[in-house]
């Protein structure tokens, strides 16, 4: 969720933010066949609430469908977040 506040005519630009984090274990099957990075989302309660400006790079995840509360990394988007997701395999 993004949006704007204003404090005494300064306007700044404010994310709320749900962490995720890369589960332990054994990776799964299905992930490894496919070449995924499986991420886990944090519990609701440790959203934080960010200024865009201090973001510094975004990533592109989309949900597992099976599991409720994982995602996978989509690496393919850009050369950079291709080469960042090796250092994770």
């Amino acid at each position: 969720m993004v949006f704007s506040i204003t404090v005494d005519e300064a306007t700044y630009d404010i994310a709320l933010v749900h962490p995720l984090d890369r589960p332990s274990g054994i990776r799964q099957q299905k992930d490894i066949d496919l070449q995924l990075l499986r991420l886990r989302g944090r519990p609701r309660k440790s959203a934080e609430f960010v200024f865009l400006s201090s973001i510094i790079r975004g990533a592109l995840v989309v949900p597992d469908f099976i599991q409720q509360g994982d995602y996978f990394l989509v690496d393919t988007v850009d050369g950079d977040i291709f080469l960042r997701y090796q250092l994770f395999k």
